[in-house]
């Protein structure tokens, strides 16, 4: 059996595989560290806005109630989300909305939801990934700026 780390890469590699399909006005950003404690697994620069990403390799049944470990999935995005709104804002000055999505990359996760969102994240399976990125609705004026910072950044 694998250990986590190794589960872990296995899903940051299935995702990274997806969001090479990105057209390339996309921008796709690896293991930026917005506050220094811990790194955004994709961020994805787009003209239709700012995607922080959470790639996880579970599998079985994924429940976001207050007793599933979907719960702490999502809220672990959600945070990332804040803190790279958050580093965007205060370190370089520039005010964007940016969406959490949360993808559960291996065929064998089950989610156990309804709707796509949770709590203003996306609960997604790899395949949708990228038609959700695509079909988002934004506007994202500041795109060329917000690349450049990210580059600037690096990886954490």
């Amino acid at each position: 059996m694998k250990g986590w780390a190794d589960r872990g890469l296995l899903g940051e590699r299935i995702v990274r595989q997806a969001l090479e399909q990105l057209p390339d006005t996309y921008s796709v950003f690896r293991g930026i560290r917005p506050e220094h404690s811990f790194d955004v697994d994709f961020t994805v620069v787009g003209p239709n806005g700012v995607f922080t990403i959470e790639a996880k390799s579970q599998t079985g049944r994924i429940y976001f109630d207050r007793k599933g470990r979907g719960l702490r999935m999502l809220n672990q995005a959600r945070r990332e989300a804040l803190a790279m709104y958050k580093y965007l804002l205060e370190g370089w000055k520039v005010k964007t909305f940016v969406v959490p999505i949360l993808v559960l990359a291996r065929s064998g996760a089950k989610i156990e939801v309804a709707e796509q969102q949770i709590n203003k994240v996306y609960v997604l399976k790899t395949p949708d990934l990228v038609p959700i990125i695509l079909a988002h609705r934004g506007f994202n004026p500041q795109q060329t700026v917000i690349e450049k910072y990210l580059k600037f950044a690096g990886p954490g």
